[in-house]
């Protein structure tokens, strides 16, 4: 386990641009299959409607009927269509559309989950084109609107790792002022113009793992980057960062990435900044005593790699680190231990 955390820690860059300044027309579009890496995924409760603001109300209706929910499709106030229990771990697409308030045509799409309680989660973007790569708006917060700063997601380029929407954007290494429309129809971007530095998350990552995603969150909330793919230093508007979040994957191994003891990175106005992250990496477990016993469950164990960044959720395919608990007062040992494979 931990000798291949070091691993399971590498890898973090266009088409031809348009004119700028410029304004973005986006259109809807629902994700059937939804594979996209939010970095603060959050499922809503039902409750009383589904939050989106169309010519007939604030939210499209929904009746609960016994254990199935009815819902409005088309924003009428009539429940067209049922939804029936769904499986643990199972979600089920919705698409809805309707009209603004002015006659426009709107598309609104959700996952909906029936854990405990009917809960959703969006499961579309507002799509369209900027500066010549692929722009995806993504109401992370549910509420139907697209320009939270720090709170909706937006993806740029192909990938599929999303960063929050951010008030600046990175596209083919060039940086841009962008503001977002609450329908998420129209981006308007221009050149930033602002101080700027560069940050090297690269060059001193210690793994040979793939980072699915990695997300940088300036400290006021307002700027944000998705840099998994970045191989080298990337021109950031000055200013503190966090590492927020990301996904690591080797083969069938993976894991989460958080901020954890991670200090935050300093891009200072015409300079570079390098972090040294990754492996070694060392892990911190609780464990509860029992007369002569020793519990420790692989849920209890908290990896921090040599930036103090934590990763969380490791499900290893290989071996088991070695555990040694030593009687604090005498130095005796009193578990040492691995956990069985594929713990």
């Amino acid at each position: 386990m931990i000798s291949l955390l070091p691993a399971l820690l590498a890898g973090l860059g266009g088409a031809e641009a348009q004119p700028l300044p410029a304004t973005v027309e986006l259109a809807f579009r629902p994700y059937q299959q939804w594979d996209i890496l939010l970095p603060e995924e959050r499922f809503a409760k039902v409750g009383e409607g589904i939050v989106c603001p169309h010519a007939g109300g604030e939210r499209f209706k929904v009746e609960l009927e016994g254990t199935v929910l009815r819902v409005d499709r088309d924003g009428d106030g009539e429940c067209d269509a049922k939804v029936e229990p769904l499986e643990k771990g199972q979600t089920g697409l919705v698409v809805f559309r309707g009209k603004d308030a002015a006659g426009a045509e709107i598309g609104y799409a959700v996952r909906l989950s029936s854990e405990g309680t009917w809960s959703y989660a969006t499961s579309g973007a507002m799509v369209g084109e900027l500066a010549g790569e692929r722009l995806q708006l993504i109401d992370q917060n549910n509420n139907g609107r697209y320009d939270d700063y720090g709170a909706d997601a937006m993806i740029v380029g192909r990938g599929k790792a999303a960063s929050f929407l951010s008030r600046v954007v990175s596209v083919d290494g060039k940086l841009y002022s962008i503001d977002v429309s609450a329908d998420g129809k129209r981006v308007d971007a221009v050149p930033y113009d602002g101080a700027v530095g560069t940050l090297d998350l690269a060059s001193q990552l210690a793994t040979k793992a793939r980072m699915r995603s990695v997300v940088l969150r300036s400290a006021d909330g307002q700027l944000s980057f998705e840099v998994s793919r970045a191989d080298g230093a990337l021109a950031l508007p000055a200013g503190d960062y966090t590492v927020h979040s990301g996904k690591v994957a080797l083969g069938n191994n993976k894991a989460d990435l958080h901020t954890g003891r991670m200090q935050p990175l300093h891009v200072e106005a015409g300079a570079t900044v390098t972090c040294a992250w990754g492996g070694p990496v060392k892990a911190e477990f609780e464990y509860a005593r029992s007369g002569d016993k020793v519990q420790i469950g692989p849920r209890d164990i908290r990896y921090y790699g040599r930036a103090g960044e934590l990763y969380t959720d490791f499900m290893p395919l290989g071996s088991s680190p070695n555990f040694v608990v030593k009687d604090k007062r005498t130095g005796e040992v009193l578990v040492n231990a691995k956990f069985p494979g594929n713990c």
